[in-house]
């Protein structure tokens, strides 16, 4: 049973009984929360992403991290030899 007078919400709406207390990731349910926090934050195999420090339960997880958080695009004007990082 949802409780208002047990809930938080910050300046957003965003209800803070639903953010992961790890990373802040806000999600619409607290199952979704849970799932999230024993997938991405368990400290099973203390994988440890070597830029950031974030620990995760799996290689898989640990690499998609990786790809999606810390992957830097560069492009190149097609007029000068400038190049620009996204």
């Amino acid at each position: 049973i949802f409780d208002l007078n047990t809930s938080s919400y910050d300046d957003n709406g965003i209800n803070t009984n639903t953010s992961c207390g790890e990373c802040g990731k806000a999600f619409t349910n607290e199952s979704a929360r849970i799932k999230h926090e024993t997938t991405a934050h368990r400290h099973i195999g203390n994988l440890v992403c070597g830029r950031c420090g974030l620990n995760f339960s799996s290689k898989t997880m640990l690499d998609k991290h990786e790809r999606s958080a810390h992957t830097v695009d560069i492009y190149t004007c097609k007029y000068c030899p400038s190049t620009f990082h996204s």
